[in-house]
């Protein structure tokens, strides 16, 4: 399905596209970083939250959407689906135009949360694009948010932090089992050691080795 004829249509004339997904605090930036910071690539953009959120969207109505109102709205998961690859489509269009982006460099795109719903990401986006899961033990993620929240100032809450960090895994769980060729898991502490054990075959890039402090 992921090569419809409305696919085809609505995402045309985009660059090559890598995204970058994980828990918060699993080094997401600092590989986002090492990536545009190597030969090829284009602009160093901020996080990708407003197509994330209509991913997120289209999931949510997938799932979790009463019989009659989807009925009503979209008839169809093909209908729904088409309508969301418009969406997504414009999105992207838009971006390239807006950040004036050359169509032949890959693009970046990061968010932690499409960490949630990487199932149905690669039926929306692009062919070809592809998919780069950061993870770290969930201890040290939890360590590392607490000393953000202590930064902040803000509240520390321990059971809702670590219920959060456990829907990101169990979402990313559930994403590896597709057994995907697109999507590539990379552990943060060989991000922070620049091993990246083939990820530039993977991208079809060169990497540059970090010096970046995360």
């Amino acid at each position: 399905m992921a090569g419809s004829t409305i696919q085809g249509n609505v995402l045309m004339n985009l660059p090559p596209l890598i995204f970058i997904a994980g828990p918060p605090r699993s080094g997401t930036t600092l590989l986002n970083r090492i990536i545009c910071d190597s030969p090829g690539v284009g602009h160093f953009l901020p996080e990708c939250t407003f197509l994330t959120q209509q991913i997120q969207q289209y999931s949510d109505i997938l799932l979790y959407a009463d019989k009659e109102r989807f009925g009503a709205y979209f008839g169809s998961e093909e209908k729904l689906r088409e309508c969301y690859i418009k969406i997504v489509g414009v999105h992207l269009q838009t971006l390239v135009s807006n950040a004036g982006l050359d169509v032949n460099e890959p693009v970046v795109l990061k968010d932690p949360m499409l960490s949630l719903c990487l199932d149905q990401a690669p039926g929306l986006l692009p062919d070809g694009s592809r998919y780069i899961i950061t993870l770290r033990d969930p201890r040290d993620v939890l360590a590392s948010m607490k000393t953000v929240r202590s930064k902040q100032k803000q509240a520390w809450d321990f059971k809702k932090e670590a219920t959060d960090v456990f829907n990101f895994y169990y979402k990313i769980q559930h994403a590896s089992d597709l057994k995907s060729d697109a999507m590539y898991f990379i552990k943060y502490e060989d991000i922070v050691a620049s091993k990246f054990n083939g990820l530039d075959a993977f991208i079809k890039l060169s990497l540059k080795v970090s010096t970046y402090n995360n």
